[in-house]
């Protein structure tokens, strides 16, 4: 894989793993792809959108970086409001940005620079996503490294989750007491893959996955999968960084101030 800089087109914290660096070799970000000249072009799964249709029954916030704004953005797990946190206009050779929900409801946004091993923060924010308050930490409070700035961050819950990426198509099972369910098995276009491990939300009544957009699939009978957002992403090197680029709280945040 190239080590270039670029921006994708995809707490609980969702952990960027070497899955991720797999999704990018394969293609997964080409929303669109044309097999042949002969034959029509293979899309994504079409699913509806909470955007267009916001479900109430669901609860949580989500943090994550949009590729379309180029701001750090949040969003009700039930589809609206959506605001825009921190517009991000960063020098090459920074990546993130890290984020995670802290105790009193607030966004920690932390950018990184030099290597993952022995890089340092650049920078980070707090910022409060109902006022849109932003604290910038001062530079004697900030992690001294990048590993250790991580290792504030949990780890989240895969528990009773198995998925498989393999041939342009995606299969996730929920498992448990010598039993297992399909909840998400769908094709799509060439190098169709998981970015991460699916996660099971805080509150355990969802399962967030990302095939180059945000999912939601409630684990009902049957299960519904609906698009939260369609354009989730990260700043610089895809593979390697380790960092959580997704952050979610089972509160229902204020948002918008």
């Amino acid at each position: 894989m190239q080590a270039t800089d670029r921006r994708r087109r995809i707490v609980g914290i969702v952990t960027l793993t070497a899955m991720a660096a797999a999704a990018m070799i394969a293609g997964v970000t080409t929303v669109l792809l044309t097999r042949s000249a002969e034959q029509p072009p293979v899309t994504l799964p079409e699913f509806a959108s909470l955007a267009d249709a916001p479900d109430s029954d669901l609860h949580g916030t989500v943090a994550y970086y949009s590729t379309e704004s180029g701001c750090v953005r949040v969003v009700p797990v039930s589809g609206a409001p959506v605001a825009d946190l921190v517009c991000l206009d960063e020098p090459e050779g920074r990546y993130g940005p890290a984020l995670m929900f802290r105790p009193d409801g607030r966004l920690a946004i932390t950018m990184m620079e030099g290597s993952p091993a022995t890089g340092t923060v650049a920078w980070q924010k707090v910022v409060d996503p109902g006022t849109g308050i932003v604290e910038d930490t001062p530079a004697a409070g900030l992690p001294a490294s990048v590993e250790e700035a991580l290792a504030t961050y949990p780890v989240p819950s895969t528990r009773g989750l198995r998925s498989t990426s393999q041939d342009d198509r995606i299969e996730i099972t929920v498992y448990g007491l010598g039993a297992q369910r399909y909840v998400y098995a769908e094709n799509g276009p060439p190098g169709y893959h998981l970015a991460y491990d699916p996660i099971w939300s805080p509150d355990g009544e969802w399962i967030l996955i990302d095939d180059t957009r945000l999912l939601v699939v409630t684990v009902s009978h049957p299960p519904i999968t609906r698009i939260l957002a369609a354009d989730p992403g990260w700043i610089g090197p895809a593979s390697g960084t380790g960092f959580p680029v997704i952050a979610f709280t089972p509160d229902d945040l204020p948002i918008g101030g």
